[in-house]
């Protein structure tokens, strides 16, 4: 029995003061192959939204990293990984990633770390998305499961930003550091 009490006591402390995270949709699940096609010499991007209150538990922590996962790499000259509070807006943040960089640009997980990190604002919501450039059809972008409500937005070119959730979740993700407020 004391045991137990001890094991619980120590999971919640643990629990209250966890110290990094990974924020986003898709729990760290990548696809093999990608699904979403787009022809021709264009730019790709693509978002998900992170809500207030999916953040609320990180306010006051730093995104010190950025995650995002390609399907392929085949015609991708280059991608970049970036934060923004609308999806026409400036970026708070990006990181490049070409062939000749470390990381350099590769199919699954790519990873960057940010220059200078970015405090999150729990009061207001962030788009993490990547753009890519290809120089002929491409299936880059990773897509995992039944999509849902700010799981995937696209823009081709200097097209307008479509929600496209119905395809899947976008593979990306912010890193933080901070002391985490778990949710319960």
């Amino acid at each position: 029995m004391r045991t137990r009490l001890l094991f619980l006591i120590m999971s919640l402390a643990m629990l209250c003061n966890m110290r990094a995270a990974n924020i986003g949709y898709c729990s760290g699940e990548a696809s093999k192959s990608g699904s979403f096609s787009v022809e021709g010499n264009t730019e790709v991007s693509g978002a998900v939204y992170l809500t207030p209150s999916l953040l609320a538990p990180y306010d006051g922590c730093e995104i010190s990293a950025l995650r995002g996962a390609l399907a392929s790499k085949v015609n991708l000259d280059r991608l970049t990984l970036w934060l923004r509070e609308s999806l026409d807006g400036d970026n708070l943040t990006e990181a490049t990633v070409t062939s000749s960089t470390d990381p350099s640009l590769a199919k699954g997980w790519i990873e960057v770390a940010l220059e200078i990190p970015v405090i999150i604002d729990a009061s207001k919501g962030l788009y993490l998305g990547m753009t890519y450039h290809q120089k002929g059809a491409s299936k880059a972008f990773s897509l995992i499961g039944n999509g849902f409500e700010n799981s995937f937005f696209v823009c081709v070119g200097d097209g307008e930003w479509e929600d496209r959730h119905g395809e899947g979740i976008l593979s990306i993700e912010a890193v933080t550091e901070g002391d985490v407020t778990p949710r319960i």
